[in-house]
This record gives structure tokens, C-alpha cells and sequence, in this order.
């Protein structure tokens, strides 16, 4: 059995090195000159395509674990959005934490297959969710951060553009709020409309930040 596994192990090696006519002996056995039996050739295909698998939920996940702090953070947002919200991000959350724990019991490429088409499906989910939650995270931060300026400069030309940074974040809290993930296309526009909107908040904050003294 020990011979056996020994056998294994190093004929899994030379395929993932890719050596050819490498001399490796194994208990007086030159491997390298024989055929790699193709069932350990799938295993170690299968044992990258769980990988693979297994860093996409990882990673899709702990970018939903951000969204869910960023709301717990987000203060202008109505009960109801804030609850809609919270729960499409739990649920993408709960979702693939069972595709990990599913992947790691996988013993067949096409179950793995079958999770990372799962994971895939949920892409729209996760360009949805992403862009809503960050944008309306930074309009509520924005208006914090006009209050915060506007109490430490008496400057005219900075409160028009701090008065103005104010008005333009509440309307993306209005607008990106009541985006939709059922009208998706419509969703992609208002979001690509409000990153325009905070190019110009971000500068009408640096300028007014500028005549602090």
C-alpha cells in the first residue's frame, strides 16, 4: 500500500512539473519513462478546478462581507432599502458559503462543475449589489464630510460648492436607492450617472477644503 501511494505521489510530480525524460526512480522503478495512468491526470485536473472554484466563492464572499459592514454603516438610507439590502447581502453571503462547504465534499469534476456554474449565475447579483451599496455608502459619507468642512470655513465661494456637494449626494441616495435589480439595464445607468455625479463631489469637496486656514 505504502509502495503504491509512493508510486502515486511522485507520478502526480512529474505531470505537475512537466518534465519529460526526467529520470525518477521509485523503489528501483524509473516512473518517468512509463505512462501516468489517466485517472490520476483527472484527479489532479479536478484538484485544480476546486481550486479555482474555492477562490471564487472565497473571494465573491468576502467582497459581500464588505457590503454588509459598509451598510451597517451607511446612515441615510430608508428602513426599507436598508432591509432589502441587508438581506440580498446575507442571502449572496449564506449562499455561497454553502458552495464552499459543498465544494470541499465534491468527489466528481462534474459536481464541482455544477458549483461553479452556481457561482456564475450570481454574477449579475454581484454587479448589482457592489455598485449600489458602495455608491450610496459614499453619498452618505459625502454629506457627513460637507457638514464637517462647512463648520471650519466661512469662505462664500466654499459654501456654494459645499451647499452643492450636499444637494448633489442626497439626490444619488434618492436615485441609486430605488434602483432596482429587476430593471437592470435601467440600474446600470443610473449607477453609471451617479459615478459621474461624484467625480463632481469629490471636487467641489477638495476645493472647498482648500480654504480652510
Amino acid at each position: 500500500m505504502m509502495k503504491q501511494t509512493v508510486h502515486r505521489i511522485a507520478a502526480i510530480t512529474v505531470v505537475l512539473l512537466g518534465v519529460v525524460g526526467y529520470s525518477t526512480t521509485v523503489y528501483g522503478q524509473d516512473i518517468s519513462s512509463k505512462p501516468v495512468p489517466q485517472k490520476y491526470i483527472d484527479e489532479i485536473r479536478m484538484v485544480d478546478v476546486r481550486d479555482r472554484a474555492l477562490f471564487e466563492a472565497e473571494s465573491r464572499s468576502a467582497f459581500f462581507v464588505m457590503l454588509a459592514a459598509k451598510l451597517k454603516d451607511t446612515k441615510r438610507i430608508t428602513p426599507s432599502q436598508r432591509s432589502e439590502l441587508v438581506s440580498q447581502v446575507q442571502s449572496q453571503i449564506a449562499n455561497l458559503n454553502a458552495i464552499k462547504t459543498n465544494l470541499k465534499h465534491d468527489t466528481t469534476a462534474a459536481e464541482i462543475l455544477t458549483r461553479r456554474q452556481t457561482i456564475a449565475l450570481s454574477y449579475r447579483s454581484y454587479l448589482f449589489l457592489g455598485p449600489k451599496v458602495l455608491i450610496l455608502a459614499f453619498a452618505d459619507r459625502a454629506i457627513d464630510l460637507a457638514a464637517e468642512i462647512k463648520t471650519q470655513t466661512t469662505d462664500p465661494t466654499a459654501q456654494s460648492l459645499l451647499a452643492d456637494a450636499d444637494t448633489k449626494a442626497k439626490l444619488i441616495l434618492n436615485s441609486v436607492g430605488d434602483a432596482q435589480f429587476s430593471n437592470y439595464a435601467a440600474s446600470g445607468d443610473t449607477f453609471i450617472a451617479a459615478q459621474k455625479t461624484i467625480a463632481i463631489i469629490l471636487q467641489d469637496l477638495q476645493d472647498a477644503k482648500k480654504t480652510i486656514r
